[in-house]
C-alpha cells in the first residue's frame, strides 16, 4: 500500500508541475509572440522589425498584434519602410500547442509602405535582396534562432494599404505620390509546404504589398522606379508558385491618386524651372523624362 500511495503522490506532483508549466507558458505567451514576430521580421527583411504589443487570449479565442514596423535600411530616411497598425486572428489553445498552427482567417488593417530611391539605390531593393538570399537556402527554422513553430493561413485579408513614393535623388520636389489599395486578399499561405515559419510569412506579405503597388501604380509611380520594382519582384517569382493566390482590389481613390500624381509632377517641373532659370530647363526636362517615362512637352 505504501508503494502504491507513493506512486500516486508522485503522479500527482508531476501533474501539478505540468499544469504549472502550462499556465506559466500562457502567462508569458504575449512576450513570446512579440519576440517571435520581431525575430521573424528581422530575419526575413534584414532590417530591424518591432512589434509594440501582442495580446493572445486562447481561452477567448483571439489574438491581436499592434503596430508592427519594419525599419528602413541604413542610408534612407528614419521613417519605417513598412508599418502595420493592427492584425488579428481567431485562435484556440489547442492550435497554439501544435507544431503547425492553422489559422482560418487573419485580418490586417492600415498598412503603410514607403518606397525610396536615394543615390541610385532603393530601400525596397535592399530588403528584397535579403528575401532572395533566404529563398531555398534556409539552414535554420526561419526566425534566426527562434521558435520552430510553423503556420498555415488559409485566408489573409489586408485592408487600407497606402504605398508612398519618395524620389530623393531626382532633383525635382514631387510632393506626395501615393498608390492607394483598398484590399489585398491572400489565400492558402503555407498549405503547399505544410506550414511556414514567421520569417517566410513576413516576406510573403511584403512581396504581396509591393506586387499590388507595382500592378496598380502605372501613372503614379515614376516609370523607371516602377520598372525596377517589377523586375526585382519577377526575379523572386510569383506567389502562385508557392500555391498562394493573391488579389488586389482598388477603387476610385486610385483614379484620384493618378490624376493628383500627374498634377504634382507638372507643378514641380514648372516651379523648378522658374527657380533656377531657363538654362536649367533642359536638366529639369531630363529628370521628368525619367519620372514620366516619356518626353515632357516643352512650352
Amino acid at each position: 500500500m505504501k508503494k502504491i500511495k507513493k506512486l500516486f503522490v508522485t503522479l500527482a506532483v508531476l501533474v501539478v508541475l505540468l499544469v504549472a508549466c502550462a499556465f506559466a507558458g500562457l502567462f508569458y505567451i504575449n512576450d513570446l509572440v512579440k519576440v517571435a514576430v520581431e525575430r521573424g521580421g528581422t530575419y526575413a527583411t534584414g532590417v530591424k522589425t518591432t512589434l509594440a504589443s501582442a495580446d493572445i487570449r486562447p481561452f477567448a479565442g483571439s489574438a491581436t498584434l499592434n503596430s508592427m514596423q519594419i525599419a528602413n535600411p541604413d542610408g534612407f530616411s528614419s521613417a519605417p519602410f513598412f508599418d502595420l497598425a493592427s492584425g488579428g486572428a481567431a485562435v484556440s489553445l489547442g492550435s497554439l500547442r501544435r507544431p503547425v498552427v492553422e489559422l482560418e482567417r487573419v485580418e490586417a488593417q492600415a498598412v503603410r509602405v514607403t518606397l525610396e530611391r536615394k543615390a541610385g539605390k532603393t530601400n525596397y531593393g535592399v530588403i528584397l535582396d535579403t528575401v532572395k538570399k533566404l529563398g531555398g537556402s534556409r539552414t535554420d527554422n526561419g526566425t534566426g534562432g527562434g521558435s520552430e513553430k510553423k503556420f498555415i493561413i488559409k485566408d489573409l485579408d489586408i485592408r487600407d494599404v497606402r504605398v508612398t513614393v519618395d524620389m530623393l535623388d531626382v532633383g525635382v520636389p514631387l510632393g506626395s505620390i501615393v498608390v492607394p489599395i483598398d484590399r489585398i486578399h491572400l489565400t492558402n499561405i503555407g498549405t503547399a509546404s505544410q506550414g511556414l515559419p514567421l520569417a517566410d510569412i513576413a516576406g510573403i506579405v511584403v512581396r504581396a504589398v509591393l506586387g499590388a503597388a507595382a500592378e496598380n501604380g502605372q501613372g503614379i509611380i515614376p516609370a523607371d522606379l516602377l520598372g525596377d520594382l517589377q523586375g526585382q519582384l519577377a526575379i523572386l517569382g510569383s506567389l502562385d508558385s508557392l500555391g498562394i493566390k493573391a488579389d488586389a482590389v482598388v477603387g476610385k481613390a486610385l483614379q484620384d491618386a493618378t490624376s493628383k500624381a500627374q498634377d504634382e509632377i507638372k507643378k514641380a517641373a514648372d516651379g523648378a524651372v522658374k527657380q533656377v532659370g531657363d538654362q536649367a530647363e533642359k536638366a529639369v526636362g531630363n529628370a521628368l523624362d525619367s519620372i514620366l517615362g516619356g518626353k515632357k512637352e516643352k512650352k
